[in-house]
């Protein structure tokens, strides 16, 4: 369990972590974001693939009180934009700044 738990966190707090834009200021974050695929069919539609852009996180990390997920339905990648959310969402909880907001910005 700690081996995911440490995975988590690293996800968030590495410059190369695909949950960075999680980060909030203050706050260890620990997360795991993803992306699926889907074909969406509509009657007299041609099928249109779209994708679920995912992030389930906890924090505080060492006593954790919160835990969420985010599901954004169309969106880019789980890294991109449901992190971000997730962020803002774990910012509001905590009284914090979320890291785009602290000047910290996004990389990529």
């Amino acid at each position: 369990m700690e081996i995911v738990r440490q995975s988590m966190l690293q996800a968030i707090e590495s410059s190369q972590g695909t949950g960075h834009h999680a980060d909030v200021a203050g706050l260890r974050v620990a997360g795991k974001t993803g992306t699926a695929e889907f074909d969406q069919h509509e009657a007299g539609s041609p099928t249109r693939r779209i994708k679920r852009a995912w992030f389930i996180g906890f924090a505080p990390f060492d006593q954790p009180s919160v835990a969420l997920a985010v599901l954004i339905e169309d969106g880019e990648s789980g890294g991109h934009t449901a992190a971000p959310v997730a962020g803002e969402i774990l910012a509001g909880i905590f009284h914090r700044t979320h890291a785009s907001t602290a000047g910290g910005g996004y990389a990529d």
